[in-house]
């Protein structure tokens, strides 16, 4: 699944977004807004067993971010549970 708009998609990860995505990552205050789940400092590994996660869900949730054909980030769904299950965050 692809989605397109004026200079941006959403799509699949693909295993070459690892590498920008640990850099990303590896920013102390790109991580300080984000969910306390994301390791850090964040490795390439950490960034190839995210990217494999995402390969591997069905129905997608998680997306790359590209802007002007370069990977520039990720943004996803975060199902909940019990009375909140038919919601995301």
């Amino acid at each position: 699944m692809q989605l397109n708009g004026n200079n941006i998609t959403l799509r699949a990860f693909k295993q070459q977004d690892a590498e920008t995505l640990a850099t990303l990552l590896n920013n102390s205050r790109v991580v300080a807004n984000l969910r306390d789940y994301i390791p850090f400092p964040y490795t390439p590994k950490d960034a190839m067993d995210f990217i494999h996660l995402c390969q591997e869900e069905n129905p997608r949730q998680n997306f790359a971010i590209e802007h002007n054909k370069l990977f520039v980030g990720s943004i996803g769904l975060v199902k909940q549970v019990d009375v909140y299950r038919k919601s995301a965050e």
